[in-house]
């Protein structure tokens, strides 16, 4: 049960992109992580993806969990990178800029791959403004509830509050996993409103994902996780009846510094960082053909969770 992973105050949780819709890349992170000893898996909404997340935890054979991460309107989680051609000039700064290794080039423009998570670091060195992001589809609360995920997070960009709580509601009534919120450092609306939200629940303990730098490219700097750290204490200090986790920016400063600092939160949810601790072992094209190859994975991924783990 995730109430008494969260309970123990150590949750690992490893995000494998929200708008990732790589289904065999989601697999090696989950199938790594797993091993590794990580607690839940943070995926798309996206049939093929859950069904790769299951299949992948059925052979660690171990207790993971997942989480289905919904976008709301704007949410940046669900959006990819799209390449204007006639703009494009071919310099492959995009290319060197991706911590997803999501863009290839081609015989005479950028290709982008499934696992873009739109994490903008394209965009910010391109200098014709070649990139924008659109929005991708995935499936609706109804449909997601149908795979028995053993949670379901909202992103809210930047929906009106009105239709968060529809959809908040809608979960407490159909949902009997655990809720959880993606509550952004800059969304002074949701944060101002939390209170009134967790109303809707009533007695029911949900999930509060501290979001701070979020989407980050896998900085490993104290500075890129400072702000789920201010987040997860001003949050904690509510005394909200609710799970705290740290996400956004984390890295593998950020347990420490909660030690330091003494802020009691449930768990930390690392993405980029994570993901990128693994990058050469799972982008090699023998991965699930060599044995050794996914030890050093492992063993790279075991090293964090068990840093994590002696701090929280």
């Amino acid at each position: 049960m995730l109430k008494d992973i969260l309970n123990k105050k150590n949750c690992i949780k490893i995000v494998c992109g929200a708008g990732n819709t790589d289904f065999e890349e989601v697999k090696k992170i989950i199938y790594v992580y797993a091993k590794a000893g990580a607690d839940i898996f943070d995926v798309s909404a996206n049939e093929n993806v859950i069904n790769k997340a299951k299949e992948a935890l059925l052979m660690v054979k171990n207790n993971a969990l997942t989480t289905v991460s919904i976008g709301l309107k704007e949410d940046k989680h669900i959006k990819k990178a799209v390449i204007n051609n006639e703009k494009c000039v071919l310099c492959k700064k995009c290319i060197e800029a991706c911590p997803q290794n999501a863009l290839y080039n081609g015989k005479k423009q950028i290709l982008i791959k499934n696992n873009c998570v739109g994490c903008r670091a394209c965009s910010k060195v391109c200098k014709k403004n070649a990139i924008s992001f659109e929005e991708q589809n995935f499936m609706d609360l109804e449909n997601i509830i149908k795979y028995k995920p053993d949670c379901i997070e909202l992103h809210p960009g930047i929906a009106d509050y009105e239709t968060i709580c529809q959809m908040w509601s809608f979960l407490q009534n159909n949902f009997d996993g655990m809720m959880s919120i993606n509550v952004s450092s800059k969304n002074f609306m949701l944060l101002s409103k939390i209170d009134d939200l967790l109303k809707i629940t009533k007695n029911r303990k949900v999930m509060i994902q501290a979001d701070g730098k979020s989407i980050n490219t896998g900085d490993t700097s104290a500075k890129s996780t400072l702000q789920t750290i201010a987040l997860s204490q001003l949050l904690s200090e509510k005394k909200l009846p609710a799970y705290i986790i740290c996400s956004g920016g984390t890295n593998a400063k950020t347990p420490k510094l909660l030690n330091k600092y003494e802020i009691k939160v449930n768990g930390i949810a690392y993405g980029s960082f994570a993901r990128n601790l693994i990058r050469k072992f799972i982008d090699k094209k023998d991965f699930w053909q060599n044995s050794s190859v996914q030890e050093k994975a492992v063993k790279k991924a075991e090293k964090l969770i068990l840093t994590t783990k002696k701090y929280l």
